[in-house]
């Protein structure tokens, strides 16, 4: 015996499936997006090298965008205007707390190579 559908039934069914399958497409995307943007995160990292001192051997990965930005504001803090300085300030601030370092680990005493000589 053959099932009698409400007239349209099949339409309405149809767009289910196709916001069904748009939906699916959506989430597939996006994790496509995702799997480039984590891949591109990790090519252009930079391993940032701590001294020697308490934190020899360790390092720190920031990525070069954050690592600019930093510089960028660094340089602003010698303007010669209080609220250039001032935002300045606290843009190295907000970056330093964004990359979970501390003052100290943040800013590294480089220190010179010794001479094989002088010692």
């Amino acid at each position: 015996m053959r099932v009698r559908y409400p007239p349209g039934w099949n339409a309405r069914i149809a767009q289910q499936q196709a916001k069904q399958a748009a939906k699916r497409e959506r989430a597939r995307l996006e994790r496509n997006a995702n799997a480039r943007r984590a891949r591109y995160e990790k090519k252009n990292r930079e391993s940032v090298r701590m001294g020697r001192g308490s934190f020899a051997g360790a390092f720190r990965v920031a990525s070069f965008p954050e690592r600019s930005k930093l510089i960028g504001a660094l340089g602003m803090l010698g303007s010669e205007h209080d609220g250039e300085r001032a935002n300045a300030a606290a843009a190295v601030e907000h970056i330093r707390r964004k990359l979970g370092l501390s003052w100290s680990m943040l800013i590294v005493q480089i220190v010179p190579p010794t001479d094989p000589g002088e010692a």
